[in-house]
């Protein structure tokens, strides 16, 4: 039980709130945990708290930063309209945005492309590389398909029924 995270032995007092607070998170099934009544904004804002949609009011500055990240991805006009109207591709930009809007330390990335087409994937995949150039974070990437690794991904580790089957540093 040798484990560090974020500077932190295991066990040192750390709270679950502690933890999340480094960590940004995006998969397919997130956006059905956000309750119907919550637009664009509110979603995109709540990563700022941790929660599943927003429930307190944010700053001044963050509701700022939060449009800038929608004008950003191109959703400025789009930030009073509820989540659930936003296209499956829109949607998952807005989760992304939100995964990073607190500046975390680790972003994962579970399965973030599924269910896109062809041209949704790679746009989602230049948002990805943007976002690591410019924040200074980490990324984890799950796929099933190397063409949906964004381009910063420049070590990869392949699994094959739970257990490691290769690893390999991957060209840019």
């Amino acid at each position: 039980n040798d484990i560090w995270l974020f500077g932190r032995k295991r066990g040192t007092g750390e709270s679950i709130w502690d933890i999340k607070k480094q960590l940004g998170f995006v998969a397919p099934e997130l956006a059905r945990f956000f309750p119907s009544n919550q637009t664009v904004q509110k979603v995109l804002l709540s990563g700022f708290f941790d929660t599943m949609g927003l429930f307190r009011k944010p700053s001044p500055e963050q509701e700022g930063l939060g449009m800038k990240w929608l004008e950003f991805l191109g959703l400025a006009d789009r930030a009073g309209k509820l989540f659930t109207q936003l296209s499956l591709e829109q949607q998952r930009l807005v989760l992304l945005a939100r995964a990073v809007i607190k500046q975390p330390k680790l972003l994962v990335l579970d399965e973030a492309a599924q269910g896109m087409d062809e041209v949704q994937r790679a746009v989602f995949r230049q948002m990805v590389d943007a976002i690591c150039v410019h924040l200074p974070l980490a990324l984890v990437y799950v796929s099933h398909y190397d063409e949906d690794v964004p381009a910063c991904v420049d070590q990869v580790l392949v699994l094959e029924s739970g257990r490691v089957k290769g690893r390999f540093l991957r060209g840019r």
